[in-house]
């Protein structure tokens, strides 16, 4: 299989993907063609995962044991790729430690100091309330007081 071609199935392969992961209909996913030699099946390498299968050609063959050959033999990463996983694994382990905090904090909550915010809460909810009776009382006393200085002035 030519590299351009190898290329043109696996872009293909990963925007058909990416419209079904976005939930574009297959309608609204332009059609792309794209032709490929198929190698023979000891040359293939298959990985199925759910209903996602992908082959690469050339796979190196399995030792006697069953294992797929060692990692040397692998394309190695680039110094972009080892940049980006440098900087994911340092992101993945700020936020275990932020999250360590949080879980921390919740776990850590008194339950005596609980029950006395709670009373707090209901003790500053009775008297609000109890100030806005006396608002309201205020405020419908303050209108009469108009409403007779008005009637009294005509």
């Amino acid at each position: 299989m030519s590299d351009g071609t190898a290329h043109e199935v696996v872009v293909s392969s990963l925007m058909d993907l990416q419209a079904r992961l976005r939930g574009d209909g297959a309608e609204e996913t332009p059609t792309r063609t794209a032709t490929r030699t198929v190698a023979p099946a000891a040359e293939m390498l298959s990985v199925v995962e759910d209903d996602l299968t992908v082959e690469v050609a050339g796979a190196p063959p399995e030792d006697d044991e069953g294992s797929v050959a060692p990692v040397t033999l692998l394309h190695p990463a680039t110094k972009a790729d080892d940049a980006r996983l440098t900087a994911l694994t340092e992101r993945l382990e700020r936020l275990e430690t932020e999250l360590e905090g949080v879980v921390s904090r919740i776990q850590g909550v008194d339950p005596e100091r609980l029950d006395r915010l709670e009373a707090v809460h209901d003790e500053l909810g009775a008297q609000h309330q109890g100030l806005s009776a006396a608002i309201d009382a205020h405020f419908a006393q303050l209108q009469a007081s108009i409403d007779e200085r008005l009637r009294r002035s005509e």
